[in-house]
């Protein structure tokens, strides 16, 4: 029997650790305790991982200047080597060592169970010696998995202090109460906003991002409209001018174009590095979009946006590209703290139904879309209409043309199936939150109607 070709391995993971172990003393004080040389499958991870060790037990921490030396001592500089202690360095640091330490002591042991497989069936052990070695194999691989005393409460206080120190907090909406009820925005969540098309969802998004980035790192990728585009809508929301997108106003209104481009001419530029678009027409694949995910939670964004996630190119497993998008984007978040905001469409709905009927099981694309967020809203246009709504204490009927309803909201306390009154101004082409909407007393022995 021959062993196979490529063992389990995850060398993304090794290069978490390791990147961990260069930028932080306590992860590496944890994956010298937790790991050894041989749980590194990637050779030259390997001979990182112990002369990172070797470092810091001769110099009390890792010099990356030091480092570099000493790989150059040890004939070790070369180009891969070389480059990849710089992505080390510059990559951001993950969100649990612990959990990546452990990726790579199951693989390793996989690895370890598979050797001595193949060595029990070579030699023609009998079962019961067979069965006892590779007990023992096991069991010392559940001792290494088994946290010491007082690791594993570790992980939950340093995410409380970091609660306590400010650290750790949802982003603001510019929608206060959407922003409360919810906690879309915390670090390491997917937040999915669904509209048909015409429920100025996109402009939502542009609000949203506009308000974050003058103080946060922002990322935007749009598959669907240009870079251009979006800008423009951008200046006619922070102008407060419509018109703006409109050609044939523009034509005659030249002085004020001008006079609205000077005034937020900063704003524009920084905008404009905020939104990307690809390169390409053929859509974005799955491994692509995580790529850019990553690169963007590397350089350091907060929130990244994706819109709209259904022009994500698809093979004809539809399905799988997208839960393997959402899983490996999850990952990405996870380990840098970032968030991330998805844009979506509805499917088509069945003959006869209403917008307004329209669930989060509605979503287009496969079910990881509503199972693997911490945050769904969908956001329907109507015409305008009488709620009664609260907000800031009182209660009173109100006119709106936008409904949001609070699909999923894990971080929230019980809002799932609660409804946020919007107005969406045609003249500012912005969302303002009115309020929540109540629900109506029932006027029968049916359920509450609005």
């Amino acid at each position: 029997m021959n062993q196979p070709a490529i063992p389990p391995h995850d060398p993304d993971a090794e290069r978490v650790v390791l990147a961990d172990m260069l930028r932080e003393h306590h992860a590496l004080n944890i994956a010298s305790e937790m790991l050894d040389p041989d749980d590194f499958y990637v050779p030259l991870h390997r001979r990182l991982f112990t002369l990172i060790l070797s470092l810091a037990s001769e110099h009390g921490r890792v010099d990356r200047a030091i480092l570099g030396e000493r790989l150059r001592r040890d004939g070790l500089w070369d180009g891969e080597h070389g480059a990849l202690v710089i992505a080390l360095v510059g990559r951001a640091l993950s969100s649990n060592i612990e959990q990546h330490c452990g990726i790579l002591i199951r693989l390793s042991a996989e690895r370890a169970i598979m050797r001595e497989t193949l060595e029990l069936s070579e030699c023609r052990c009998n079962p019961t010696e067979a069965a006892a070695r590779l007990a023992k194999l096991s069991r010392e691989v559940v001792g290494r998995l088994k946290e010491p005393s007082g690791r594993a409460d570790k992980a939950l206080k340093q995410e409380l202090q970091a609660a306590v120190d400010g650290v750790r907090y949802a982003l603001p909406m510019p929608w206060e109460r959407m922003s409360l009820e919810t906690r879309a925005l915390l670090p390491g969540t997917v937040t999915v906003l669904c509209g048909s098309p015409g429920s100025t969802k996109s402009l939502m998004m542009a609000q949203l991002v506009t308000s974050l980035a003058g103080e946060y790192r922002v990322a935007v990728l749009v598959l669907e409209d240009g870079v251009t585009y979006h800008l423009r809508r951008v200046l006619a929301q922070v102008s407060g001018c419509a018109e703006i997108t409109d050609d044939a106003w523009c034509r005659t209104h030249a002085d004020e174009v001008a006079r609205k481009q000077v005034e937020n001419a900063a704003l524009l530029t920084h905008m404009a590095s905020v939104f990307e678009q690809p390169e390409h027409n053929n859509g974005c694949t799955a491994d692509e979009l995580i790529f850019w995910v990553r690169l963007k939670a590397d350089q350091g964004a907060r929130l990244i946006c994706i819109d709209p996630i259904t022009m994500m190119a698809k093979g004809p497993r539809s399905f799988q590209d997208e839960e393997r998008f959402l899983v490996g984007s999850k990952r990405v978040i996870e380990e840098t703290g970032a968030s991330l905001f998805l844009v979506t469409h509805p499917r088509k709905l069945p003959f006869g139904s209403r917008p307004g009927q329209c669930t989060m099981d509605d979503i287009a694309g496969s079910v990881s879309f509503s199972r693997f967020s911490q945050t769904l809203l969908l956001l329907l246009a109507h015409d305008d209409k009488e709620s009664s709504v609260e907000s800031g204490g009182c209660a009173g009927e109100t006119t709106h043309n936008r409904t949001v309803t609070i699909c999923k909201a894990r971080n929230g306390r019980g809002v799932e199936g609660r409804r946020l009154a919007f107005d969406f101004s045609r003249q500012t082409l912005q969302l303002r939150e009115l309020g929540l909407i109540r629900r109506k007393v029932h006027d029968g022995g049916g359920p509450p109607r609005d």
